[in-house]
């Protein structure tokens, strides 16, 4: 249970409290609870916010007809409260390397690549696919980037590449909470384990999607080992190679198919000669344009990326050469009351500093946590929602390591509104239920205020 506020002690509800399970955004009117702190919840953001916000970093004019149809539909009548309505900060300089490859992009010259880092914000893949989307339609379609090749839970979905691994015939590895030992992760933060012959991974180009219908190139991302076993590489049902992943020293790898650009399946299929460890599965194309990386784990907190054992980390982010680092954790650290700030403000320096080293070419932004109030149960159904007083704590923290780092902030809890804004989300149907995670308007109205950032300047 959190620390309450003396002002918070006594929670009396009044007929308008929430109702356990009802999933009707619309019926749910929680009796919201004030701290001492900022205001009341302050407005979602309408159009005119967003274009008040783009006219003190107007875009290249190229994504805007993308945004500005999204940003009007419902859900955006609201009036901007006391939040500031832009809610970048950070080193005025940040954006270079990102616009610089995005100005390559568009003249025909190479990639802009994104890596995007967080938890389930991230792992849901609607944010990202929001700026693979958007990008890739102003820019080029670079392919659908880092895909991994079974799915590590039930929902786990890229919303561009098809994945149908055996899923059972592998063993997810993964940290959790209070775990202390450093393991191979990969830049997902996921890795797959199986010695079981017959075991598959698979990944494939969208059938009905607008975009990522085509790849030119498979990149499949294994850790050599001692003992390691072999794994078969077929592409379209048809075998191509065989890769044997025994080595001396334990070490990243990665095996590289190159196809004619167009509609393929890449199927990695197990000997069963030995343990094989899988990252993940990159599909590009070998043309100009843009490629979002989704590396998001639910349940992930920055200081968990320290545990990625750190050669496979520095060869793999060599691999991606990314443009963009985007760092997007803290909304589950708001509920960590029992870590000090001064604990966390010293993770978080160290992981930036990780991710700035692994890709000093790269742009790096990181984004906060969002409004997630505290619900109080009253034992009968009901709740009513308390704002948690450590998320302003975070995006304080965040916000003055991203300027001593070199980075880019945005305040996603600024930008939502700030305290209990999360109500208003929820009843607007930008908000999931649960008041914690985003419905897919929702994910996407967060990515197209990033993006009015992200574009290129005029």
């Amino acid at each position: 249970m959190l620390a309450r506020a003396a002002s918070l002690l006594l929670l009396i509800c009044l007929g308008t409290c929430h109702r356990a399970g009802f999933a009707n955004p619309e019926v749910q009117n929680p009796k919201v609870v004030e701290s001492g702190g900022p205001g009341p919840a302050h407005g979602i953001r309408s159009l005119e916010d967003v274009q008040a916000m783009s006219a003190r970093s107007p875009g290249s004019g190229l994504l805007s007809g993308h945004l500005s149809g999204h940003l009007s539909g419902p859900g955006s009548g609201f009036a901007p409260g006391e939040v500031s309505l832009d809610p970048w900060s950070g080193d005025p300089e940040a954006l270079v390397a990102w616009h610089g490859a995005l100005t390559r992009a568009k003249r025909g010259e190479g990639k802009a690549r994104m890596m995007v880092f967080g938890a389930s914000h991230v792992a849901s893949d609607w944010i990202t696919n929001r700026f693979r989307m958007v990008l890739q339609k102003a820019y080029g379609d670079g392919g659908p980037g880092w895909v991994l090749p079974v799915r590590p839970w039930r929902s786990y979905r890229h919303r561009i590449a098809n994945v149908q691994g055996s899923a059972g015939d592998w063993t997810v590895r993964r940290i959790r909470a209070h775990a202390h030992r450093r393991d191979a992760y990969g830049v997902a933060g996921v890795a797959f384990d199986s010695e079981s012959k017959g075991a598959f991974g698979s990944v494939a180009t969208a059938r009905v999607h607008p975009l990522g219908r085509t790849v030119g190139r498979f990149e499949v991302h294994y850790y050599g080992q001692p003992r390691g076993g072999s794994f078969g590489l077929e592409v379209d049902g048809t075998p191509v190679s065989e890769v044997n992943t025994r080595v001396r020293v334990a070490a990243a790898n990665v095996a590289v198919v190159a196809v004619e650009d167009g509609a393929h399946r890449l199927d990695v299929k197990l000997k069963g000669n030995g343990p094989v460890r899988l990252f993940g599965v990159v599909m590009e194309r070998d043309v100009p344009g843009v490629v979002v990386d989704t590396l998001g784990v639910n349940g992930a907190r920055a200081q968990y990326s320290l545990l990625w054992d750190e050669a496979v980390f520095a060869f793999q982010m060599r691999q991606r050469a990314p443009d963009l680092v985007v760092i997007a954790y803290g909304t589950n650290e708001s509920g960590d009351d029992d870590v000090p700030m001064e604990t966390y403000r010293s993770k978080l320096v160290n992981v930036v500093q990780r991710f700035r080293q692994a890709a000093p070419q790269a742009t790096c932004v990181l984004m906060g946590p969002s409004d997630r109030p505290f619900r109080s149960e009253d034992g009968e159904g009901d709740f009513a929602l308390e704002p948690r007083e450590r998320t302003e704590e975070i995006v304080a923290v965040q916000r003055e390591v991203s300027a001593q780092q070199g980075c880019a902030f945005f305040d996603l809890f600024g930008f939502m509104g700030g305290h209990l804004s999360m109500d208003q989300w929820v009843a607007e149907g930008l908000g999931a239920p649960d008041f914690i995670h985003f419905t897919r308007r929702g994910y996407e109205r967060v990515a197209d205020a990033m993006l009015l950032k992200l574009d290129l300047p005029q």
